[in-house]
């Protein structure tokens, strides 16, 4: 089984390399055929317009032969004894060429060759007896009858290459259409699987991956199964859905603590901040109490000395100096119930901080020297 996205995307690459290579190749033969069928039909086609030209040269020949016995005349030999010798020697060389890798036509050359030249012995044997013989005759059928085998060889030969050839054209096409398809076939399956089994797999993985980040934590992490690369992948966004749970769990356990202990600081603030005020109050209420029993004397001690006319003066200085006394201990009281204020307001601010918390009332104070018991020194 292949586990490697890698050895995948190899395996579609090898399948359709394959296909083409195969389709290339059965084309490169085909081709060749095609190619070599071309190439003997065309040398069959020369090779019957050079017997035309080998019979040409051996009618000259023939007919330059007659024109003497006729005419006795030795200019008509020259095309027996020039022109129509070297153009035969030629078309024969040529012939020889074309047919260079066919052995039985080759001998069928050789023996035209060779009837050839026993004609032209026969020929100048006419030309001493100055007629035509029997011989002659028979050796120039013997020509006749091998150039005739010649051009039916030759003419198959374009037949069958003809034919051939059509074949090798339809053969080729059949084989392009054939390989395209297989090709198309091939790519187009590739394309499937590689859509179905890496790209749909990446795209969900994507997805996945982008729905985690935005915070949904309860998205299931698919192809975590999967042997190859993109498994590896959602393996590890699995391991990382887990951190992320277990990192939000941990967040809301220390803030749910974080709150316990707030809510905890804050009762405790409270309690000492009444605990406070009801011990402070207590002894501010004494105080004022004792305050008020001192106005009281002082009062009696004011009507006293204003009834005894002989004591005034030494009265006087002690209501003056109790009356001293009296402003230290209002002033005391007064700083002291101040003092008592500001310390209820610090910690009804702390309270509040916790759990904002409304702040402690603070008791009611009477503006230093504004007793309604304290005398007017300037009165006395």
């Amino acid at each position: 089984m292949i586990r490697s996205i890698t050895h995948k995307l190899l395996a579609c690459f090898a399948l359709v390399a394959a296909a083409t290579v195969v389709t290339a190749l059965l084309l490169h033969v085909l081709l060749t055929v095609l190619e070599g069928d071309q190439r003997a039909s065309a040398d069959s086609r020369e090779a019957l317009t050079v017997l035309e030209g080998i019979a040409g040269a051996i009618i000259v020949q023939d007919g330059a032969v007659g024109r003497y016995i006729l005419s006795l005349d030795a200019a008509t030999l020259e095309p027996f004894r020039g022109s129509g010798l070297d153009s035969y020697t030629r078309s024969v060389g040529q012939l020889r060429t074309l047919k260079a890798g066919d052995t039985a036509q080759l001998g069928r050359i050789a023996a035209l060759d060779g009837a050839v030249g026993a004609w032209r012995e026969a020929a100048r044997d006419d030309v001493k007896r100055m007629t035509v013989t029997e011989a002659s005759r028979k050796a120039m059928a013997v020509v006749r009858e091998l150039l005739a085998e010649i051009r039916r060889v030759e003419r198959e030969t374009v037949a069958t290459r003809s034919a051939a050839i059509d074949t090798a054209f339809a053969a080729t096409s059949r084989a392009a259409m054939a390989g395209s398809a297989l090709a198309l076939v091939v790519a187009i399956g590739a394309w499937v699987f590689a859509a179905r089994h890496l790209a749909r797999p990446l795209v969900r993985l994507t997805g996945t991956m982008r729905r985690l980040a935005e915070g949904e934590l309860d998205t299931a992490v698919p192809d975590t199964g999967r042997r190859d690369e993109i498994g590896a992948m959602a393996r590890a966004l699995e391991v990382f859905k887990a951190n992320a749970v277990e990192r939000g769990r941990l967040e809301a356990g220390r803030a749910a603590a974080e709150r316990h202990r707030a809510e905890e600081k804050a009762a405790l603030l409270r309690g000492l901040a009444t605990r406070f005020q009801n011990s402070v109050g207590q002894a501010v209420a004494e105080l004022i109490g004792s305050a008020e029993t001192m106005r009281g004397g002082a009062a009696d001690l004011i009507e006293l000395v204003t009834r005894t006319d002989g004591q005034a003066g030494a009265i006087a200085r002690s209501a003056d100096a109790v009356s001293a006394h009296m402003q230290v201990v209002a002033g005391g009281a007064e700083e002291l119930a101040a003092s008592i204020a500001e310390v209820d307001t610090q910690i009804a601010r702390a309270a509040g901080a916790s759990d904002d918390a409304p702040p402690v009332p603070r008791p009611p104070t009477t503006p230093r020297g504004t007793w309604p018991w304290w005398p007017n020194r300037s009165a006395s």
